[in-house]
């Protein structure tokens, strides 16, 4: 038997692998894009938002965001945003949010369709990498495909990925997040320094965010895959992960926030957040169906063989 290669003029290499892109993929993005930008300009600011646009002007014209301009004053907590000894620079919420919206007025001018652009685009990024985190740790298109359809037709998820706040940038670097610790971050850097940024940045989108996710997020891992959370480096990005938060943490003066931190309405709050999961994301009959189906994990604590089970079934449990 003669090789095929043989036959090739000399030097030349085998043809390579065309890329061949996913079609379904493509029609599903551009319906996104469709929903997430069709009309983002026609309504006015809201009042969080419009907070936010008033910063980012600040940001345009000083490159930090004070919430004083020399005339109007920018405050819903009755000043306790700011101190007026620095110059009231503001120390209230983070500053990605308001730091993407100087971007957007920076591109196309200040206007609600550029004010909202980057965070529909975050949320459009979103879409995507929930299609390439399925479908690159789990191998399976169709369920990929599946799960980008159920966020582009979330009703809930598209309209705050169309808003100028912090709710899209959030959700793609937990994504971001969750794809660099599925990754092989035990032997490699990459993915380790990855997640590290991200979760600085997550911290730097919305602290409250980053300190309710980073827990319970630790604890699934823990259940599910506590090969790759209980070594050296798990210990060593903590460490480095809270060097990396504390400046935040003093420069948004966390803890000082009234109301935010108050351990009394913590039940209150976990029962509102059942009603929005049952409501928007995971229906009663759908968590009956997986609570029976994973029911050894609640009764035996036997934890499912499979990785992509075991990655859903801390969920509804």
């Amino acid at each position: 038997m003669v090789c095929a290669s043989a036959f090739a003029p000399s030097g030349s290499a085998l043809p390579a692998k065309r890329f061949r892109p996913d079609w379904l993929l493509v029609g599903l993005l551009a319906a996104a894009a469709f929903l997430l930008f069709f009309h983002l300009g026609q309504r006015p600011f809201w009042q969080d938002e419009a907070e936010t646009g008033c910063l980012a002007r600040s940001v345009l014209q000083r490159g930090l965001p004070y919430a004083y301009d020399g005339r109007n004053i920018v405050s819903q907590e009755e000043g306790r945003e700011f101190d007026a000894r620095d110059g009231c620079l503001w120390r209230w919420s983070p500053w990605i949010q308001i730091y993407a919206q100087a971007a957007g007025f920076a591109v196309g001018g200040v206007n609600t369709t550029a004010g909202r652009a980057p965070f529909a685009l975050a949320a459009l990024l979103a879409v995507f990498w929930v299609y390439r985190l399925i479908l690159r740790h789990f191998g399976d298109r169709s369920w990929a495909l599946l799960a980008a359809s159920l966020l582009t037709l979330s009703v809930p998820f598209l309209l705050i990925g169309r808003q100028a706040r912090y709710y899209a940038v959030g959700t793609l670097l937990i994504l971001w997040i969750l794809d660099a610790f599925l990754r092989d971050w035990r032997d490699k850097w990459g993915p380790w320094l990855a997640a590290l940024l991200c979760l600085i940045l997550l911290f730097h989108a919305n602290y409250l965010l980053f300190l309710s996710f980073v827990p319970t997020a630790l604890v699934a891992a823990l259940l599910v895959y506590p090969d790759r959370v209980l070594n050296k480096r798990t210990m060593l990005l903590a460490a480095a992960a809270i060097l990396g938060v504390l400046p935040g943490v003093l420069l948004y003066r966390v803890g000082r926030q009234s109301g935010m931190f108050n351990i009394l309405l913590v039940p209150q709050n976990l029962m509102l957040y059942f009603a929005d999961l049952c409501m928007f994301l995971l229906p009663l009959p759908v968590s009956a169906v997986l609570l029976w189906r994973w029911r050894r994990v609640v009764t035996r604590r036997v934890l499912p063989q499979d990785r992509a089970s075991g990655s859903c079934s801390f969920a509804p449990c």
